[in-house]
């Protein structure tokens, strides 16, 4: 019930949001009637600091809470540990598919698995695999405090909230286990350069910040193109000239760096990346990234607008390339599988560029600022508490079955010692996805993973075939298979297309034995191990 309630709340928030901010604009516009005057316009209002401070500790709180959770809250995070074990131990992070060995990779490039496998490194656990995005959340928060904070110090707090809330639109996704933070992160730190380094300068930095981030997505680059646009627009030719061109090659450099590694292999990531436009357009996705968008923008918009006569040309360029970008990038999130998460990055430029302008104008329209500042921060925060609250019952549907949760990490990681070179098969239903989390044991002791259903769903939406999988089960290229008992081996769709045929299973039950049933999860070993062993529950 409460599942179904969230998705259709989720579904229109951006709507909401949106309502919330036209009909207070329009109650501040109008001559800010009394209520609106003392609880939203007041520049001394203690209200205001009390709500932005209580922002920033319930954000602090969840990622503490996401921390001591035994599991991760969602399915796409377990496969990034596992990926950075493959560089990290030799395995392939891409894989061809086509060569029968391997059957893994990944949308997301090849930074991610390099940065993440630091953590593997330094301490092998979920805990600290999730400590890697919390520390990036932070960092961006920290870098965009100090970008804002010699523009508008009274504000800076205040936007670092609004930062948070204008996130916490899509759970915690913000902070998770997957790029996004890395890319926030970037992002901030593009913004507090802008304000440190001259522009010659930053154009260099901009370079090599767009390389990495081309490494982290694909198209990870554009969110740093109207901080780009700035230098260019703000420099005379010869520097321009000067700063692009070694900007440009720590840009080539940092895109080229990690191929260079064993691990990582270019054809196969290329082949990955160039195969995912046959999956189709979706068009819910991007109509709710665009209305995302359109929340994220709002303040910088209005202030551009309304104050339009005293813009430079700087704050022209970041605006308006700011809204350019904010279009492109919902286009993009029309893929399935995108939508509103691919928005977050577009958060700390247009609250930045909206800083900016502020800061341009006469000490009495920064007042009238600072109330529609908050008019928006107010109509975000109650239109995204219900999602931010979710978040919170999301991952708390873990704790009573924390000692579970426990067992069946230690079972697993039992059986990946024991079967050194098994892999983790695919189980269909709820209880069975969230059991396949765990397979990031694998990667906890140190060995490498030559299939991940992860993908593999992405490429089978995109029409790889599950040909590609038979080699793994033919003659027994991998000795053994784990799988959750509490799901049907080897079943499910991955949007809505049937991830397995009846190949697979045909191969499973011809060249696979029963070998070893647990308390979760049971062992299909090749047929030369005849005898079935079950474990005492």
């Amino acid at each position: 019930m409460v599942q179904r309630l969230f998705v259709e709340y989720w579904s229109h928030v951006f709507l909401v949001a949106l309502a919330f901010i036209a009909v207070l604009a329009i109650l501040w516009r109008k001559g800010r009637p009394q209520i609106v005057h003392r609880q939203i316009a007041s520049r001394n209002c203690r209200v205001w600091a009390w709500l932005s401070t209580s922002i920033i500790a319930v954000a602090i709180a969840h990622f503490a809470f996401y921390l001591v959770m035994p599991n991760y809250a969602d399915y796409g995070e377990p496969v990034i540990p596992l990926l950075a074990a493959n560089f990290l131990y030799g395995g392939s992070v891409y894989a061809d598919w086509h060569a029968g060995h391997a059957v893994v990779g990944s949308n997301y490039g090849p930074y991610t698995f390099i940065i993440h496998s630091l953590a593997l490194a330094l301490a092998p656990s979920i805990a600290v695999s999730k400590m890697v995005g919390i520390l990036f959340a932070v960092a961006a928060l920290y870098a965009f405090f100090f970008a804002v904070r010699g523009r508008v110090p009274r504000s800076a707090f205040a936007l670092c909230a609004a930062m948070i809330v204008l996130s916490s639109f899509n759970l915690h996704y913000w902070f998770w286990s997957r790029p996004d933070s890395i890319l926030i992160c970037l992002v901030a730190l593009g913004a507090l350069l802008m304000e440190k380094e001259r522009r010659s300068r930053l154009l260099i930095w901009l370079g090599l910040l767009a390389g990495v981030a081309t490494n982290l997505k694909l198209f990870g680059s554009i969110y740093l193109i109207p901080l780009a646009l700035v230098c260019v627009v703000t420099q005379k030719w010869p520097e321009l000239i000067r700063s692009g061109s070694l900007g440009a090659l720590l840009f080539l450099f940092s895109v080229a760096l990690p191929f260079g590694f064993d691990s990582i292999d270019l054809e196969p990531y290329l082949s990955n990346i160039l195969l995912m436009p046959n999956q189709g357009f979706d068009t819910v996705g991007f109509r709710n990234a665009l209305l995302y968008g359109i929340v994220i923008v709002a303040l910088p918009c209005i202030v551009a607008v309304r104050y339009r006569f005293w813009l430079s040309t700087d704050t022209i360029v970041l605006t308006t390339g700011t809204v350019v970008v904010t279009v492109l990038v919902a286009v993009l999130a029309g893929k399935p599988g995108g939508g509103p998460p691919y928005m977050l990055p577009l958060i700390p430029l247009a609250l930045y560029s909206a800083a900016l302008i502020w800061s341009r104008l006469p000490e009495g329209e920064q007042a009238t600022v600072v109330e529609l500042q908050r008019v928006i921060l107010i109509s975000a925060f109650v239109a995204a508490l219900p999602i931010w609250a979710y978040s919170w019952f999301q991952m708390g549907k873990q704790i009573p079955n924390w000692e579970s949760r426990l067992e069946r990490a230690a079972e697993l990681r039992g059986l990946f010692a024991k079967y050194t070179e098994a892999e983790m098969g695919h189980a269909d239903g709820k209880e069975a996805a969230e059991d396949g989390f765990l397979r990031v044991e694998k990667a906890f002791l140190g060995q490498v993973a030559r299939f991940d259903y992860v993908n593999y769903a992405d490429q089978r939406a995109a029409g790889l075939p599950v040909a590609v999988l038979y080699p793994l089960f033919d003659n027994c290229s991998v000795p053994s298979w784990i799988l959750a008992r509490s799901g049907a081996k080897f079943t499910g769709n991955g949007y809505g297309k049937p991830l397995f045929d009846a190949g697979i299973h045909l191969r499973l039950i011809s060249n696979y034995r029963l070998t070893a049933v647990g308390k979760y999860y049971e062992v299909w070993t090749c047929k030369d191990v005849h005898r079935v062993t079950r474990w005492p529950s």
